[in-house]
């Protein structure tokens, strides 16, 4: 299962590989596009296409791999991600992308209804579509880079900005963001997933866990919780959001929290891992 954000851009001028980078560096990170069936192969500095991204925010790090990838270390680089050290994400480009090979005119009122009818407009009107995507199974340090990658894009191509799993559409354009509103009837509804998830932080911070930022951006820090606490955690999670929705995050809660724990913690610990995910994730 995987994660995705998607951008829907009205420019015809994809951005280069090192604009990207360069974009991503402002942002504290240090990017290295290499090729999703080789990752021991870095990509010239072209316009994106489908590439995979391997970062770090440490020049250490990032030397680091540069030097697995010269010696085409595979071993070593998919134990830098596991430990958290290493971010990745896919970057995929559809250019020219049509609007209507993915939705029919019969699709168009019931989306207009669903997503508003200025997001429906914006994607109708995409040239190119950009999806950046990661396992659910994703490290928080994966997690921060793809939300990164996708605000970077964003301000690169422009255009209709889609985090499908909070159901939230914001249009970037002219150097500026706006969140777009729902119809009034869909964003009045409990059931969607941002309010579950309003919910969900709300109830965690009432249950005393340790819960920083407010509304979209509010998080869960899970290292420093206890084993039982943690169940507990996704126990409300199960409570909060429906079983297919609680999965996927279930996923990225255990994958924070093992990752957090130190190298050791997923071996030492394997019974309980597995019965976590098992209970509670998509693998269940």
């Amino acid at each position: 299962m995987s994660i995705s954000f998607f951008i829907y851009s009205v420019s015809k001028q994809v951005p280069s590989r090192s604009q990207l980078a360069a974009q991503l560096q402002s942002k504290g990170w240090l990017v290295v596009s290499v090729d999703p069936d080789d990752p021991t192969c870095i990509l010239p500095d072209d316009a994106l296409e489908d590439d995979v991204l391997l970062a770090s925010r440490s020049q250490e790090t990032a030397e680091r791999v540069r030097r697995l990838v010269d010696q085409k270390d595979t071993a070593a680089l998919d134990e830098l991600c596991r430990r958290g050290a290493l971010a990745s994400c896919g970057v995929d480009v559809t250019h020219p992308y049509d609007f209507k090979e993915d939705y029919g005119e019969s699709d168009v009122d019931e989306l207009v209804d669903s997503i508003g009818r200025q997001a429906v407009e914006a994607m109708r009107h995409a040239v190119v579509h950009y999806e950046i995507g990661t396992s659910a199974g994703r490290s928080r340090l994966s997690s921060e880079f793809q939300q990164a990658v996708w605000d970077a894009l964003g301000e690169l191509a422009g255009g209709l900005m889609e985090d499908p799993q909070c159901g939230l559409f914001q249009l970037f354009e002219n150097g500026r963001k706006q969140m777009l509103e729902k119809p009034t009837g869909v964003q009045a509804d409990p059931s969607d997933l941002p309010s579950l998830l309003a919910r969900f932080m709300d109830q965690a911070a009432r249950s005393g866990f340790p819960v920083t930022g407010k509304g979209f951006d509010a998080e869960i820090v899970t290292d420093g919780l206890s084993r039982d606490r943690m169940e507990q955690l996704l126990d409300l999670l199960g409570d909060c959001l429906p079983d297919s929705q609680a999965a996927v995050f279930a996923d990225i809660f255990l994958e924070e929290y093992i990752s957090g724990q130190g190298e050791s913690f997923e071996v030492e610990h394997a019974d309980w891992v597995e019965a976590m995910r098992r209970r509670y994730g998509s693998s269940g």
